[in-house]
């Protein structure tokens, strides 16, 4: 799913996505700009994304 996507069509509709990102209550409007997600994988590069997976599997278990 493209970053417009999910910013744009699901982050404030969805529930489950917020709570992903940490919100308690959900939000409206958009969570941020479509570029801040590209910004930021790029700046976290592969190895971050892999450790985040990795930290979300150690927190949650692979269920």
């Amino acid at each position: 799913m493209s970053d417009e996507k999910q910013v744009d069509e699901h982050w404030e509709m969805n529930a489950s996505f917020q709570y992903f990102t940490g919100e308690q209550v959900q939000q409206w409007g958009q969570a941020c700009a479509t570029s801040d997600l590209v910004h930021f994988r790029y700046s976290i590069g592969e190895e971050g994304v892999e450790a985040i997976f990795k930290q979300s599997i150690d927190m949650h278990g692979n269920d």
